[in-house]
């Protein structure tokens, strides 16, 4: 705030960080969600189950951030560019199945 700028990886950043919070280094590695769903057999274009409303769905993951996105064939479903119609869900990752195919 005093600068008016900022910039972890420059010099003044990096010599205030290690003074104050002993850090070593301007980057970190944390666990993306991607990996953490990995762990758990869950990638992208992984056929997974889940229940939404009381019956068991079973679809695609199509994307991984807070919530999976999960294609779902269903003929009332939004046209895909692979000529089939997929209704999407946005599961939590926890609430997933992975399915053998």
């Amino acid at each position: 705030m005093c600068w008016e700028t900022s910039n972890c990886a420059a010099p003044r950043f990096q010599d205030i960080a290690a003074r104050l919070f002993l850090h070593r280094a301007h980057t970190h590695n944390l666990v993306t969600r991607r990996e953490r769903a990995a762990d758990s057999g869950i990638r992208l274009g992984s056929r997974v189950t889940f229940v939404f409303e009381g019956q068991r769905l079973t679809g695609r993951v199509n994307r991984i951030t807070r919530r999976a996105t999960v294609l779902v064939q269903d003929s009332e479903g939004q046209e895909y560019s692979n000529g089939l119609r997929y209704r999407a869900y946005y599961v939590p990752i926890g609430l997933l199945e992975p399915v053998a195919d």
